[in-house]
């Protein structure tokens, strides 16, 4: 079991012990009569706020597991392809995922924290897989940073200071669906920090379309909030043109610091009725 004191240990291995609780007050929201107030100070995450505001929020009861929601789907099962990406040291999802529908998971996550939670956490039996691969839009030996605020690992370079990096090798989601011979995907969880933008982008390009898609895009700390909000919106658009349902993915705390959508893949029946009552 990969405890408290193992995180603290390896922090203070590895040189981040201060940074990382530094950076976990930072991202904590203060609230006060249950709204976050510093979202009104800060630009960043004021304009998050307004962008979360915009979006549809779900009519039906979702499914929780661990930190993330879900469609309840009576066709998940045994047979069921389920991709988990982003695993760092909680997988309370996957989980709770088996327990309840019985599937297979496939976890995927390259960050040194992910690797040794793994390998003193292992989750038994065949409904686990995992492997130490990332992904992304594209395929080789990429950086991966740790900002001085603390958090967690991204492929995007920090603007300030960077107090840890280390190499990974990353695949493609196509890539990844060959070696591990599938077809299609029923689950797609993607918490990834930053990486999972252009990697919605390219499963657009090449046509990969989850039954489910659960998805983080955090705002790059490096760039213009604005052109962030503007991509996940045409994102939104983009994908919902090719016949998903997106929701806002409710959180009991947001912090703004990040847009969480869940998508479902609606029958063509039904789009036709969509389309059918806009008339």
């Amino acid at each position: 079991m990969y405890t408290l004191r193992d995180k603290v240990s390896d922090a203070l291995d590895r040189g981040i012990l201060i940074p990382k609780v530094l950076g976990s007050i930072l991202s904590r929201p203060i609230t006060f009569s249950g709204r976050d107030i510093f979202s009104r100070f800060s630009r960043s995450r004021r304009l998050v706020k307004e962008f979360v505001d915009t979006l549809r929020t779900s009519t039906e009861a979702l499914a929780s597991f661990g930190n993330y929601s879900i469609f309840d789907d009576e066709n998940l099962g045994p047979d069921s392809v389920i991709y988990s990406f982003g695993v760092g040291t909680n997988v309370s999802f996957d989980e709770e995922l088996v327990t309840h529908y019985g599937c297979r998971v496939h976890l995927f996550d390259p960050t040194p924290v992910s690797v040794v939670y793994m390998e003193q956490h292992p989750l038994t039996g065949v409904n686990f897989r995992f492997e130490p691969v990332g992904v992304a839009d594209r395929e080789g030996e990429m950086t991966f940073y740790l900002r001085f605020a603390g958090g967690s690992y991204t492929l995007f370079k920090p603007k300030w200071r960077t107090i840890d990096t280390f190499q990974a090798r990353c695949l493609t989601l196509d890539q990844i669906m060959s070696s591990s011979g599938h077809s299609n995907i029923d689950l797609l969880k993607m918490d990834i920090e930053g990486a999972a933008l252009p990697v919605m982008w390219d499963m657009k390009r090449k046509g990969i379309r989850p039954q489910q898609i659960v998805v983080e895009l955090e705002v790059p700390a490096v760039g213009d909030v604005e052109e962030f909000l503007e991509n996940v919106g045409r994102l939104v658009e983009a994908y919902e043109q090719e016949g998903y349902e997106i929701v806002h993915l409710p959180r009991n705390q947001y912090n703004y610091y990040s847009v969480e959508l869940l998508m479902r893949l609606r029958e063509r029946e039904q789009l036709v009725l969509d389309s059918e009552g806009e008339l």
